[in-house]
């Protein structure tokens, strides 16, 4: 990571390394504890904007760790004709190309939705879905179709529970 990146606080995650993220999601749960604000972008990707990406509930389990609310904040741009995709960035597209669309864009409008914080309760899952639902219900996307996102299917069966009189 750039060291500039790091003296702001941005914690990054390289998600081609799966193993590193339990220590990332500790790491974005201690700052949470010690009170700081922390912001994440729950897609874990970037997309052109035409419609939400399901959120990732990977870093949920940070509030959920440290009982931090969770403020869903949704982003909507606009302009004069209405919402716009004009903004979304895909990964493929160079950054300067992107930053040059939007700079050339004179009647773009960021809209800045601050939303009703969310309780962490026990679940990641369920948190990460009533985030995903409540952004959703302003950027005029699709709302998830189940009440949680679906846990994964067990690699392993589990162990035979056994009781031994005595």
């Amino acid at each position: 990571m750039p060291a500039g990146a790091r003296r702001t606080g941005v914690v990054l995650h390289d998600r081609t390394r799966l193993s590193t993220l339990p220590g990332t999601v500790a790491e974005v749960a201690a700052l949470l504890r010690a009170g700081r604000a922390v912001a994440v972008h729950p897609e874990g990707t970037t997309a052109c904007g035409a419609r939400l990406g399901r959120f990732r509930p990977a870093f949920f389990q940070a509030a959920v760790d440290a009982a931090a609310p969770v403020l869903p904040v949704a982003l909507r741009y606009r302009t004069a004709a209405g919402p716009t995709t004009l903004a979304g960035y895909l990964g493929d597209d160079p950054l300067w190309r992107s930053l040059r669309r939007v700079a050339g864009a004179g009647d773009l409008v960021l809209e800045v939705h601050v939303l009703p914080p969310l309780r962490p309760g026990t679940d990641r899952r369920a948190l990460a879905a009533l985030a995903e639902y409540a952004v959703a219900g302003v950027v005029e996307a699709a709302a998830p179709v189940v009440a949680a996102h679906p846990r994964p299917a067990r690699r392993t069966p589990p162990r035979p529970f056994l009781l031994s009189p005595g």
